[in-house]
């Protein structure tokens, strides 16, 4: 075999001319053909691996060590700062500062209170004005761990119990349990509708009764029987029993317990009977009867729960309100006052005009506080009254004439 000298096919030896580019090889050896190149084929070495120091050895196990020490000192911070902002001290805490800022929704959410419990923030907020007294005795108990700790009322029925629980072992948190007040409630007549702050009661017999959670203080019941209907103020009290007849339609009389004052006050009403008036301007005195001794009964739960918005719809100005609610809110700053209620007797009506009148009233009561004792007062008041539609209000209150006396 031979190659062309041009272009390198390779021609049979006796080619005269290249069949591919026609180059003469007449008189042209052959070459011989030689690869272009030539690949020498090595043994790949080896890599040679270096030994690390022992130092370099070590070090996985520093970082190791760091992180682990890393992670317990942010488990200890973590567990510090849940333990801090959980911690049933500081828990107390905020309760006293949505007690003492007014807060009353947020005050009657720390609470734990049954379902179904008959009164809202404004009632509760109203029944606990004794937690300035038992704050302080609430904050020992938790700092000496000395819990359960239970408050009660006079009568020694619980109205407080403040527990600790404690969450995966280690968060504490507290626990504050309100007990209402049981409401013994008990209607003459059979078929009657009974609502009292959207709690609704259907008889079926007579003298049927129901035992309800109320929180204490004030309260409307809406009383509907044989397409009839009225309402009645009640008071629930936190000391004494209480129990309730209505009979919203029958001769038998309701009967209305006055208000409680808080744990370190006791009040004694005395009911005396309404003598005998005439007013040629007024035909219904038993009216007029009804209005002022509505009032009383406000006013002196106004001064036992001190909560003068008992009686701010009895005023016909905020002038007048805003002297009475100065009065009842000084009782605060009054350690252990106490009232017991004599005489409250209207002595006579004396007509203004077609629309006002004078009631004239005379009152007895006794005063106790623990800085001057007890004292003994008689009072003569005037009453100027505006009679509008069937509503009363007053325009002013004078005091005529006070005797006081030290027991």
């Amino acid at each position: 075999m031979k190659y062309c000298t041009s272009c390198g096919k390779e021609l049979s030896m006796n080619s005269l001319f290249c069949s591919n580019c026609g180059n003469d090889m007449k008189n042209t050896a052959s070459p011989v053909k030689t690869p272009r190149s030539t690949i020498s084929l090595q043994k790949e070495e080896e890599p040679v691996i270096h030994s690390r120091t022992e130092k370099n050895n070590k070090r996985p196990l520093t970082w190791l060590a760091i992180a682990a020490m890393s992670l317990i000192v942010l488990a200890a911070v973590s567990f510090f700062a849940i333990s801090t902002i959980f911690s049933p001290a500081k828990a107390l805490q905020k309760v006293n500062e949505h007690y003492v800022l007014e807060n009353k929704l947020e005050f009657y959410n720390s609470f734990n209170i049954p379902s179904g419990t008959v009164g809202g923030k404004d009632e509760f907020y109203s029944a606990m004005k004794y937690w300035d007294t038992i704050y302080p005795t609430l904050q020992t108990a938790i700092e000496t761990n000395d819990v359960p700790f239970e408050i009660t009322d006079a009568n020694g029925e619980r109205i407080l119990l403040a527990t600790v629980t404690t969450d995966f072992g280690i968060i504490k948190r507290l626990q504050l349990a309100y007990s209402p007040k049981e409401l013994a409630l008990t209607v003459a007549e059979k078929q009657t509708s009974v609502t009292v702050d959207g709690q609704q009661f259907l008889t079926v017999a007579n003298n049927e009764s129901f035992t309800v959670p109320f929180i204490p203080g004030k309260y409307k019941l809406a009383i509907t029987s044989n397409e009839k209907s009225k309402e009645e103020i009640i008071y629930v009290e936190q000391q004494k029993d209480n129990q309730f007849t209505v009979a919203p339609f029958a001769e038998a009389p309701t009967e209305t317990a006055a208000a409680t004052p808080t744990v370190t006050q006791t009040v004694v009403a005395q009911v005396e009977q309404k003598p005998t008036l005439t007013m040629n301007s007024y035909a219904n005195i038993d009216e007029i009867h009804g209005f002022f001794d509505q009032y009383r009964s406000d006013y002196e739960a106004a001064l036992y729960y001190i909560e003068p918005s008992y009686i701010q719809s009895y005023f016909a100005n905020n002038a007048l309100y805003n002297e009475f609610k100065k009065f009842i809110d000084g009782h605060y700053a009054i350690p252990g006052y106490e009232y017991t209620f004599g005489t409250n007797e209207i002595t006579k009506m004396v007509p203004i005009d077609e629309n006002s009148f004078y009631v004239y009233t005379y009152e007895t009561f006794y005063f106790y506080s623990d800085e001057d004792g007890t004292y003994y007062y008689e009072r003569s008041k005037r009453y100027t009254t505006k009679h509008n539609g069937g509503n009363f209000k007053f325009i002013n209150i004078e005091t005529l004439d006070t005797n006081k006396s030290k027991q």
